[in-house]
């Protein structure tokens, strides 16, 4: 019988075994290192931060904290636990929670430059963006080279508005990284708010030199290029920012908005259409198309689109001044004044509301109550001439006819060229109403004339540019199709048909299982699954194959089924309810239903091409798994994909029978024991903090 010593002995070797494979990213088998060392050493603390680690690195955040909280109990003064656990909790909103973990590693390791940094993206996540900016000195001071911390402090100075300072701490991640495409983003970021498009557009330059594809630089030098006036520049940029992201939404409304500066209106509402299409809960794309349809009389339409502007965001004043504007022009003046009404509630200080209610007032005759509006509106904005000639109109109505010849004489003194017409009209009224008074004829013949003078309407509000999601990740995409699933519907029925689906539901959820997948959608007869990085989506892909395969063997022929799977890795931008938009996830939807004729060159023979039962990769995600023994991949040649034009990709197919084999026999392998240093210092990666579009 083996006794204690054999046990920590054999629990030690484990420990180390799982140590290794954590740092090749083999986390769930580290995780069965880490559990048998527990069961043979329960008291192993440092088995228990790595295990927690490994956890939470799948995103397996609440058991993780379970893990911290043993290897604490265990050792109370164990520093790197509370800093894991505090990455933890803070990646669960437990933010409050976090920085009492990370005070407690700070009071045990004074100089433990990852906690504060880590205390300071709490910090920062709360608001406390001053107490943020101390806690990144004190890292910054303790570790003088780290780039991301710099980054991470330039971002918290920027929202509070000081740019310089943080354009002088990109400048220094930049020093020790001049490859961090980020970090000239951002300088360029904060360089455009303080004006600085020239010197911005420069930085905007380094980013895409060093990363061609980073759409959102390009989306920026294209708002900084449109700022100075060159909206062909800006065209051409957004242009790109969409080549190389079709489903950029913001780049596709920005465009829009270009384009009908330029008076290409038709172009303009191509480039709406396809921001909604793109997220279907973009209230300024369908703000920004209600004003072109505006502009363009159609009335009409442009209200259904204020209204989709405004279910989604209620607080949109200007959408309720200009379809407070379309309203009036179709004779809904009462619904028109309903819309002036709530513009102003949300922002008192709308002159042009004030203006266009005090107009539906005076052609109600309610005139007393439009001066009102009509004072309200010069008291904001005493040099708005066309606010004069309407409250001159309501005051002549009511009697006030002093009062409203010096409102038509102010009008005609400030009223600028293109009103120059209705200044020689008031300027002719003003003459006949003074000869009037001269020769002591009554006046009230002129009010008809007066009164057929037209209210001048304020311009609807203009045109609303938008940043892009804050929120990117660098994430791997796949897509999973079931083959002829058309046909097993139309052959076998509805019923059929999603007992199979469920079957293969669960065949996914338990290969994924610990693998890190971190969201997952339902897509008809087919899903969409993100993992933290390459290495363990395909793995779950093979294993889904590979238990899928076992399930047709000695399953009747009508319930045989076979899949297609395609992946692609990069930055996705996370929506409001968490769903993944990004060229990555384009390509790998793409991929998986890509057909032989649509390869420009193929390394392989026509009859080796597998129409199901494949995993298709691009080659970033080959080039994260290519040193892994256990995973056997081939290029089979490139193509451009549907929907991103212009780009070659080349296509790599995973051999997923040979890597199950592999991965099985890499699994029951008895590995050696490799003397190496505790992983114990393994926080979670640092959110970047920047306040600017990116």
């Amino acid at each position: 019988m083996t006794g204690k010593p054999g046990k920590k002995k054999r629990a030690k070797a484990l420990f180390e075994q799982g140590v290794d494979k954590y740092r090749k990213g083999q986390l769930a088998e580290a995780i069965e290192d880490f559990s048998e060392a527990i069961n043979l050493d329960p008291g192993h603390a440092n088995a228990f931060n790595n295990r927690g680690s490994a956890k939470s690195a799948l995103g397996h955040k609440e058991e993780a904290i379970q893990d911290f909280n043993a290897a604490i109990r265990i050792k109370p003064k164990y520093a790197v636990a509370y800093n894991n656990r505090g990455n933890a909790k803070d990646a669960l909103n437990m933010r409050e929670e976090a920085i009492s973990d990370y005070n407690k590693a700070i009071e045990l390791e004074p100089k433990y430059a990852n906690a504060y940094n880590n205390r300071g993206n709490s910090k920062s996540s709360l608001g406390m963006l001053e107490e943020a900016i101390e806690d990144y000195d004190t890292a910054v001071e303790l570790d003088p080279n780290a780039a991301i911390t710099y980054h991470n402090r330039g971002g918290s100075k920027s929202t509070l508005g000081r740019k310089e300072h943080a354009i002088e701490d990109y400048t220094e991640a930049i020093r020790l990284n001049p490859g961090f495409a980020r970090a000239f983003n951002n300088r360029g970021n904060a360089r455009t708010d303080l004006g600085l498009n020239n010197e911005a557009i420069e930085d905007y330059n380094e980013a895409i030199r060093l990363n061609p594809r980073y759409s959102m630089a390009y989306y920026n030098r294209a708002n900084a290029r449109f700022s100075m006036g060159d909206e062909k520049g800006a065209v051409d940029d957004f242009s790109s920012a969409i080549r190389h992201d079709p489903s950029f939404a913001e780049a596709h409304n920005n465009l829009g908005n270009t384009k009908d500066r330029l008076g290409m209106h038709a172009e303009a509402l191509k480039h709406y259409d396809n921001a909604v299409k793109q997220s279907p809960d973009f209230s300024e794309a369908y703000y920004n198309r209600a004003n072109v349809k505006y502009n363009l009389n159609l009335k009409k339409e442009s209200i259904d689109d204020y209204n989709e502007a405004l279910k989604r965001s209620p607080g949109l004043a200007p959408a309720y001044y200009n379809r407070g504007n379309a309203k009036s022009d179709l004779g809904m003046k009462e619904e028109a004044k309903s819309d002036f009404d709530q513009a102003l509630s949300l922002d008192p200080n709308m002159v042009s509301a004030y203006n266009n209610r005090a107009n539906i007032l005076s052609a109600m005759n309610r005139n007393t109550e439009a001066l009102l509006d009509y004072d309200e509106a010069l008291r904001l904005a005493p040099d708005r001439s066309t606010v004069y000639h309407n409250r001159g109109k309501a005051r002549f109505a009511i009697g006030m006819e002093e009062e409203a010849i010096e409102d038509f004489e102010e009008f005609i003194k400030i009223a600028d060229e293109s009103l120059a017409h209705v200044a020689k009209r008031n300027l002719d009224f003003v003459n006949e109403y003074k000869k009037a008074k001269n020769e002591g004829k009554p006046t009230e013949f002129l009010k008809e004339e007066i009164r057929q003078s037209p209210d001048i309407d304020s311009a609807a509000s203009p045109a609303l540019p938008v940043s892009p999601f804050k929120d990117t990740r660098s994430e791997t995409t796949l897509f999973v199709d079931m083959c002829n699933s058309t046909l097993l519907m139309n052959e076998h029925g509805a019923y059929h048909f999603f007992s199979l689906f469920q079957l293969l539901d669960n065949i996914f959820t338990e290969t994924a299982k610990n693998r890190g997948c971190v969201y997952r959608k339902g897509l008809g007869d087919g899903f969409m699954a993100v993992f933290e990085n390459s290495l363990n989506a395909v793995i779950a892909a093979v294993g889904m194959m590979a238990e899928l395969e076992k399930y047709n063997k000695t399953a009747y022929e009508k319930y045989r089924f076979n899949i297609r799977v395609g992946m692609d890795a990069g930055e996705t931008r996370v929506t409001s309810d968490n769903d993944r938009i990004g060229i990555s996830v384009t390509a790998a939807s793409r991929l998986e239903s890509i057909k032989l004729d649509a390869f420009k060159s193929l390394l392989i023979d026509e009859s080796e091409f597998p129409e199901q039962s494949r995993i298709f990769a691009t080659y970033i995600v080959y080039n994260a798994l290519k040193d892994d023994q256990r995973l056997v991949c081939r290029e089979i040649g490139w193509s451009e994909l549907k929907g991103l034009p212009g780009f070659r990709y080349d296509i790599y197919m995973v051999d997923w029978r040979k890597s199950q084999e592999l991965l099985i026999k890499s699994q029951n392998a008895t590995s050696q024991p490799v003397h190496s240093q505790s992983i114990d210092d393994k926080p979670e990666s640092a959110p970047t903090l920047d306040g600017s579009q990116e």
